[in-house]
């Protein structure tokens, strides 16, 4: 009878904990703040448990999966030949795409992609498509004839918060695990007609120039959250993306953060100088040890 009773009432404690999220989040989310942690546990700038594994796409060029906490998101690359790019006929070209499907989560429905889904490959073609981290002379194979394209398609398969940094870190990963066949090509190029040859017992990397990782921030309650999960960005009243590369440069900030859109809260205020100096140091941390995560992939790969 005791056992009955004390299931019960920490079933009614847990239903109304529930209902008093679901009615009055900002006052829920408060009286943990007032004591220094989060509703899952963690510090106000500690991040979710994260892993990297590349070449899950036994079909793709390239291919990653990432988990960041509750949130993963898989990545594939498929290189194939097209014309060089209109504005330089030297250079290769990287195609991104992000797809955030009811699959991931209800709130994103079937067709058009959703305004976060647009504004992530959008960032995602900024950080990675302007030759800083990924050398497309490289990519070209015949300057104005013919060159590699890599279509970059990344599918969050599950959407728990923060799927811009899960994104970014899928991407360069994957990049990481690209590798090219040789291309046959006749002595003279000019000769040559349709698609080559490729042999694909040799294959090359890519020229990577640098690696880069990215680390967001919300604001809720004037405290600054690390690596925010879905329900903290629904309270932030800013929020911030920084992009770091391993010798801790900034390679772009974006606020709000591009996933997240525009604040609706009373609240809602940009963050401060002092404010984004701090998520700068502690994004250097954080992508230190993704950096880490990577390359002990990289060489395990």
């Amino acid at each position: 009878m005791t056992s009955t009773t004390t299931t019960t009432s920490s079933v009614t404690v847990e239903v109304a904990a529930h209902t008093f999220k679901t009615v009055y989040p900002t006052e829920y989310y408060a009286r943990f703040l007032d004591q220094g942690i989060r509703p899952d546990g963690r510090k106000e700038m500690e991040t979710r448990p994260s892993s990297v594994v590349m070449g899950t796409i036994s079909k793709a060029n390239g291919s990653a999966l990432v988990t960041l906490g509750g949130t993963s998101v898989v990545c594939g690359i498929k290189a194939e030949f097209a014309n060089p790019r209109l504005d330089d006929d030297k250079r290769g070209w990287i195609v991104p795409n992000v797809m955030l499907s009811p699959l991931c989560s209800s709130r994103f429905k079937v067709g058009r992609p959703s305004p976060e889904a647009q504004r992530l490959s959008t960032f995602i073609n900024d950080v990675f498509c302007s030759g800083a981290v990924v050398s497309e002379e490289d990519m070209c194979i015949i300057p104005g004839k013919l060159s590699w394209v890599l279509y970059v398609d990344v599918q969050c398969l599950n959407y728990d918060g923060n799927v811009v940094d899960a994104c970014v870190l899928a991407v360069m990963a994957a990049l990481r695990d690209v590798s090219l066949p040789k291309v046959l090509l006749p002595e003279d190029t000019e000769e040559l007609e349709g698609v080559p040859e490729v042999d694909t017992s040799v294959r090359t990397p890519l020229n990577i120039k640098r690696t880069v990782c990215a680390c967001t921030h919300a604001l809720i309650e004037e405290k600054l959250m690390t690596d925010p999960t879905i329900d903290e960005e629904t309270l932030a009243a800013a929020s911030v993306t920084i992009v770091l590369d391993e010798d801790g440069r900034i390679c772009a900030v974006c606020q709000p953060a591009p996933h997240i859109p525009s604040p609706t809260v009373d609240t809602a205020s940009p963050l401060t100088q002092t404010q984004i100096e701090q998520c700068i140091e502690k994004s250097e941390d954080v992508c230190g040890l993704l950096f880490h995560t990577i390359n002990t992939q990289a060489a395990y790969e």
